[in-house]
């Protein structure tokens, strides 16, 4: 795993971390114009590009970027390695990323957003590019407030305190009691959608950086946020995507389950609430259960096996690494996925992970942040742990 962490990571270095994302189809121009200002075909395109089994983008010139939820993720990565070999060029690598992504925050929100480089359309929303969303948002200001804790370089915690800044007061609020916030995913009035997983993540960045700065508004709204998300809670354990669920057809799927779960654990660190342990566990034991083959494949969803995306097994490794500081038996389950993940995505000959295994096959190319940049925290995260544990494993 050791030598597939160091190929992965130096194979995106080498490209400068620029490639192709999931949603870019509207970066090219012919299908901009062929979309129009029209949402449906915008979605609808956006849809088939990311659903073919080949990769169409350098035909319908489609442009590679450096997308600013990759460089966090890659940061991230990079700050794991460091914790674990101690090597200087590691840390350092973290930084110029951290440095890259101050220079392009957008400030004409509460605090610091970021976007995703290329304009996308979801079924709820539109975002055009560069504009400021909580999900790429949550990422970066994770990676600065990581890369603080190792350096104490005041212009990351500058920018993780004001991504949490941005993440709880940006527009706008969806739904709001005296116990309960849900916040939209771009800072737009039009929006209505209800995405689970934002109030998890705002929840958890506050919740994590306001227990250390001592911040009693940031860890009430986080209380607030995480109280949202636990009440959409299945009896069985798991989320659907929006609330209510008949918003979106996404259902209860894999790599936003890890997400949700990963990001309600890690508040639940700082904030304790009693009444959370339970939904905790009954959240991990339905996502272990339900969400995986018995060789640990990700199933896309509760009700569809294929495909098994990367993301779904990077997401998963993660969250369990995380789920093992309460549970040590998760462990297990982080080492079967990451296994899976490597003997079935990795590309020895080429050094990058492949997106999809889908019943007819493999889709044979890589997609820099979905792809490389999950895989790599994956494998990082991973390994540091095993370390932390007092454990080596050779693949």
């Amino acid at each position: 795993m050791e030598e597939v962490s160091r190929r992965a990571l130096a194979w995106a270095a080498a490209r400068d971390y620029c490639g192709f994302s999931k949603y870019d189809a509207l970066e090219s121009p012919v299908l901009r114009r062929l979309a129009s200002d029209l949402p449906f075909l915008r979605w609808g395109i956006t849809e088939a590009v990311m659903r073919s089994p080949v990769n169409l983008r350098a035909l319908l010139g489609v442009r590679k970027g450096r997308n600013p939820k990759g460089l966090a993720l890659f940061a991230m990565a990079y700050l794991a390695r460091w914790k674990r070999r101690k090597y200087q060029e590691d840390l350092e690598e973290a930084g110029r990323l951290v440095s890259e992504l101050f220079s392009i925050r957008h400030t004409s929100f509460s605090g610091w957003g970021w976007g995703y480089h290329h304009p996308w359309q979801d079924l709820g929303f539109y975002q055009p590019a560069g504009f400021p969303n909580r999900v790429v948002t949550y990422y970066v200001g994770r990676a600065a407030w990581e890369y603080y804790l190792e350096t104490r370089d005041w212009t990351a915690r500058e920018m993780a305190e004001n991504a949490v800044e941005f993440l709880l007061f940006a527009p706008k609020p969806l739904f709001e009691s005296e116990g309960e916030l849900c916040l939209s995913y771009i800072p737009s009035e039009k929006i209505r959608m209800r995405i689970m997983d934002i109030s998890s993540y705002a929840a958890d960045l506050a919740a994590v950086i306001g227990s250390v700065l001592k911040r009693p508004e940031w860890l009430a709204r986080a209380r607030r946020l995480a109280n949202y998300v636990f009440r959409r809670q299945t009896p069985e354990g798991g989320w659907y995507y929006t609330d209510p669920p008949s918003a979106h057809p996404k259902g209860i799927d894999n790599y936003h389950t890890a997400v949700i779960l990963e990001s309600l654990q890690r508040v639940q660190e700082r904030l304790l609430i009693p009444e959370w342990e339970n939904a905790l566990e009954r959240g991990w034991r339905f996502y272990a259960e339900k969400l995986f083959e018995p060789d640990g494949a990700p199933r896309w969803t509760v009700r569809k096996r294929y495909p098994y995306d990367v993301h779904s097994a990077a997401s998963a490794v993660i969250g369990f690494v995380c789920a093992s500081r309460g549970n040590p038996s998760y462990r297990l389950q982080a080492r079967k996925i990451l296994e899976w993940m490597i003997g079935n995505l990795w590309s020895e000959k080429e050094g990058c992970f492949h997106y999809q295994k889908t019943w007819w096959g493999t889709k044979r190319f890589c997609l820099m942040r979905w792809c490389q940049a999950w895989a790599c925290r994956a494998l990082e995260e991973f390994l540091l742990n095993e370390q932390a544990e007092g454990t080596k494993h050779v693949f």
